[in-house]
């Protein structure tokens, strides 16, 4: 489990004997539910989302070049034939353009599958899932809004490096009660479904994680020493053809 910072999961706790952790944001299934299959009423603690970890060092390196390095904890629940996801949001587009801020993944521990959908308007254009192991990194591109899914029984563990410069935008998925596809388990075998909320959905792609940008394991420690490889996180409009390597 212990990838950056020393981190430990423990008793619904993330400690570090490197870092003082910030105060979690939790997000509760009384939030969750809203992009639920299932309506359940208990309200209980889902995911814990720790904003802006950093060593007091390194501090300057990140508000300089306005990049932000999160880690949220996932543990394994499963809500009816449901298994726990985040809730899901779409990121701005850059102030007079026609692009929105992308986001870099890395998967600390156990295992996720990342759904991104791309829409125009109302309608989704395009739905990719994307399964990510211990160390792979997976990139959100511009356009894309996204998701994370929990499909083992064990904690999902991963950090993320983002702009600091927007706030994310929840309220579409929301709406639809959650992302295009649904994740469940039937007979024993997971498997994506539609949500009937979206019309004409396209088909679900599903991707082998690429390796683009010539990003390093320890994204944190990468970001530290080359910062200038991270340039995309807040310029993404010059790098339009790697981010379309993405999604081919």
């Amino acid at each position: 489990m212990i990838k950056v910072f020393g981190l430990v999961w423990k008793n619904d706790k993330l400690s570090s004997n490197v870092i003082k952790l910030p105060k979690p944001g939790i997000r509760k299934l009384k939030d969750e539910s809203k992009v639920l299959i299932s309506k359940v009423k208990k309200n209980i603690p889902i995911y814990y989302m720790y904003r802006d970890v950093h060593l007091k060092e390194d501090e300057v390196k990140f508000r300089k070049n306005k990049v932000r390095y999160d880690i949220t904890v996932i543990p394994p629940h499963k809500f009816g034939k449901e298994e726990v996801k985040t809730l899901g949001h779409y990121h701005p587009h850059l102030k007079g353009k026609r692009i929105s801020y992308p986001e870099i993944y890395e998967v600390l521990h156990g295992e996720g599958i990342f759904l991104i959908q791309n829409k125009k308007g109302s309608k989704i254009v395009d739905a990719i899932a994307i399964k990510g192991k211990k160390g792979d990194i997976i990139i959100v591109p511009p356009n894309y809004g996204h998701i994370t899914i929990n499909p083992s029984k064990k904690v999902l563990i991963m950090c993320n490096l983002v702009s600091n410069s927007f706030s994310s935008i929840y309220k579409d998925i929301i709406k639809k009660h959650g992302a295009g596809y649904y994740y469940i388990i039937e007979g024993g075998k997971g498997k994506f479904i539609k949500n009937p909320s979206y019309k004409n959905l396209p088909y679900l792609r599903l991707k082998k994680n690429k390796k683009e940008f010539g990003l390093c394991k320890n994204i944190y420690e990468d970001f530290v020493k080359k910062p200038e490889k991270y340039d995309m996180l807040n310029n993404p409009d010059k790098y339009e053809i790697e981010f379309k390597k993405l999604i081919k």
